[in-house]
């Protein structure tokens, strides 16, 4: 599976980041809240809105769903479509 983020529902909190850096699949760097190994990266750029996101392949359990501050159940923004297998940010 694949991540998609929509940049216009994305806030550039970066907690995705975060959760992802500390569950890292990397078992020496497990645990360290360290952006720099994460498998998700975005780029938030408030002033010139050119935002953009490095998405990963996928973890078992997608952590960065999680903890996606833009998740309400009544306004699903982060799901996982799986008539094509992508989890994306927005409604369906």
């Amino acid at each position: 599976m694949r991540i998609k983020v929509d940049m216009n529902k994305c806030n550039g909190c970066r907690l995705c980041e975060a959760v992802c850096s500390t569950v890292s699949n990397i078992k020496e760097k497990s645990g360290i809240l360290n952006p720099d190994i994460s498998a998700i990266k975005i780029n938030y750029d408030k002033f010139k809105r050119n935002d953009t996101a490095i998405v990963c392949y996928q973890c078992k359990k997608g952590h960065c769903m999680d903890i996606c501050n833009t998740y309400f159940p009544e306004y699903n923004r982060m799901h996982v479509q799986n008539a094509i297998m992508l989890r994306l940010l927005g409604k369906e």
